[in-house]
């Protein structure tokens, strides 16, 4: 099932509000049988209005955690979801097993990162 997701998104091109580093996860746990963790929180449109409704909430990972709130993992597993974070910037994050998955400017991306880059995690 995530093959077939991640699959899925590597065809689609970011779009703020629409398909981006918070909607991607949500839709991931949607998918998963659970509630979109962004409902709260959908209806913006551009770069300017996410950052502005991350940083109400305290962060990204502070907004998670609210959408997901049940969810948190002891550990790390493949379908997991995170938010990892290098500096002042955060992304919201599907484990694969062995990378991230996250919405880039280009599309989907995957990257390796450091544990201690790694926030918060749930499970859907």
């Amino acid at each position: 099932m995530l093959g077939e997701f991640l699959a899925e998104s590597a065809r689609r091109r970011r779009i703020a509000g629409v398909w981006d580093c918070c909607t991607f996860p949500a839709e991931w746990a949607m998918r998963n049988g659970h509630p979109d963790p962004m409902a709260k929180w959908r209806g913006y449109e551009s770069e300017a209005e996410a950052e502005h409704l991350i940083a109400e909430a305290g962060g990204l990972d502070v907004l998670f955690a609210e959408g997901l709130a049940g969810l948190e993992a002891p550990d790390l597993r493949a379908g997991d979801i995170g938010v990892i974070g290098v500096g002042a910037e955060q992304a919201g994050a599907v484990f694969t097993g062995k990378r991230w998955a996250v919405v880039l400017d280009r599309g989907l991306g995957f990257t390796s990162i450091e544990p201690e880059h790694v926030l918060r995690v749930w499970r859907p």
